[in-house]
């Protein structure tokens, strides 16, 4: 009942004129990506995706929303990815990953104080 509350309240609020309100998804080839990606798009969300290899993204790309290619690794696309985005959605995971994740590719998060 409380989840179903809040879910109500956030589709009525308005959004401020002043933003284009431009999403970026990134990990949408992924589990969780994948599913918010079609609920985004059918909202009207503009969303713009950003993947390593767009080709295995463009079977699940809704129309209307754009798919960049880049890294998030990489600055320079990253910085090209966000350029006009207000949200961003961070759903990028490494399963494979060895050793510690956070500290080798991550250093700044591995700086933030645990809580």
């Amino acid at each position: 009942m409380e989840i179903a509350r809040q879910e109500s309240a956030l589709k009525t609020r308005p959004l401020p004129t002043s933003f284009s309100n431009l999403v970026l998804l990134t990990g949408a080839t992924g589990y969780v990506g994948g599913r918010l990606l079609p609920l985004l798009a059918n909202d009207g969300w503009p969303v713009r995706c950003l993947a390593r290899k767009p080709e295995h993204l463009a079977a699940r790309v809704p129309a209307g929303v754009e798919v960049v290619q880049g890294d998030l690794l990489d600055a320079g696309s990253l910085a090209t990815a966000l350029r006009g985005v207000d949200t961003a959605f961070y759903l990028v995971h490494s399963m494979g990953a060895t050793g510690d994740y956070v500290r080798r590719w991550c250093p700044d998060l591995a700086k933030l104080p645990a809580k």
